[in-house]
């Protein structure tokens, strides 16, 4: 758990010495990569609190559900359909969710 939130410290960091900037084009990307990044950084919160967390499968759910969303949004960009809204909702409700079961489990 240390490693991970020296990880995030050194990123937000990073960010901040070295800013780049992007443009318009990829405001989309950039916020459905984030919050599908925040999902399964606290899903991982969350199974690490209830003992059930294995680093193997939290490494390959963080590729995998960026590299899904950034699929969605890649493709809804070339149809000209908002599809990636289904992502931003399902990602969005679940983070929420995750968040809300790791403030139960404090009080329990």
């Amino acid at each position: 758990m240390i490693l991970a939130l020296f990880g995030i410290l050194a990123g937000i960091l990073f960010g901040l010495l070295l800013p780049m900037p992007l443009g318009a084009d990829y405001a989309i990307y950039t916020s459905v990569a984030l919050l599908a990044a925040a999902y399964v950084l606290v899903e991982g919160v969350l199974q690490n609190l209830t003992g059930q967390f294995k680093n193997v499968e939290f490494i390959i759910k963080f590729g995998v559900f960026t590299a899904l969303s950034l699929t969605m949004v890649f493709i809804s960009n070339q149809l000209g359909v908002p599809l990636y809204y289904g992502a931003l909702f399902y990602l969005g409700s679940g983070f929420f969710d995750k968040i809300s079961r790791i403030i139960s489990h404090y009080f329990e």
